[in-house]
């Protein structure tokens, strides 16, 4: 559990055009989700239904399961947030830099220190491509307090890298030779809602150098049951002969 008291709600938000395009009951379940206690400083968060329709009610009455997980799914295609059944948590993606937790050395070591311990393949990959994004926080100071953070922060990251690319391994990942495609692995059913797809934020596997620096941020996150129904699985477009079309995502 998180001993935060408030979670960032930053203005440049509401001017985005991929978020501001989502519908009201996606955008407020996000805000609702981002201050849940529970959200680790890594973006991993239980998932906890009861908790989020009391939130998101509308005088009294509650959003049903289904509208919550169409939601998710919803959210999932334009790539803001990514559920796992299979550890009962979610992800917000862009939370650890979005936290500027490159301007945090101790928040970004125990982050680190998190997804060093990540069970999700699914998490692990999206958060290598992450990890690319960010970096490691300037320590100028000489002290041996000082050295030691500097030491501590550059052996988390390079543990934490070593594990999600050991981990990413065992989640199918989009083609490597169309950059267009989503993050998620096609489903016959086809997209509900399809996001728009910036190839700058497709997922591929890092070079084997790393980035120079890192960033992230760490706490707690409590457990619950992962819940039933939800479908991981997103389509790309196709043309009428079978072929992926682009589909848009974003920041």
């Amino acid at each position: 559990m998180s001993t935060r008291e408030y979670a960032k709600n930053l203005f440049a938000q509401w001017s985005d055009e991929d978020f501001c395009n989502q519908p009201i009951f996606d955008k407020l379940l996000f805000q609702v989700i981002c201050g849940q206690r529970t959200v680790n400083t890594a973006g991993v968060f239980p998932i906890n239904y009861t908790r989020w329709r009391k939130a998101m009610r509308d005088g009294d009455q509650e959003p049903t399961d289904a509208q919550l997980t169409e939601a998710l799914h919803r959210m999932e295609q334009r790539r803001f947030i990514y559920i796992d059944e299979n550890t009962g948590e979610g992800l917000i993606r862009s939370r650890v830099r979005r936290d500027e937790l490159d301007k945090q050395p101790t928040v970004l070591l125990s982050a680190l220190r998190i997804m060093a311990a990540f069970d999700s393949p699914k998490f692990a990959a999206v958060m290598l491509t992450e990890l690319d994004r960010i970096s490691l926080p300037t320590i100028t100071s000489t002290t041996d307090k000082a050295n030691r953070l500097r030491a501590n922060l550059k052996s988390a990251w390079d543990t934490a890298r070593a594990h999600l690319q050991a981990l990413a391994q065992h989640y199918e990942q989009p083609s490597q030779l169309d950059p267009l495609e989503t993050l998620s692995r096609p489903s016959p059913e086809g997209p509900v809602s399809p996001g728009r797809q910036d190839p700058l934020e497709t997922l591929s596997r890092p070079s084997p150098e790393g980035p120079n620096s890192v960033s992230g941020s760490g706490s707690g996150s409590g457990s619950s049951p992962s819940v039933g129904g939800y479908v991981e699985r997103v389509a790309a477009n196709t043309d009428h002969n079978g072929h992926p079309q682009p589909t848009p995502a974003h920041n």
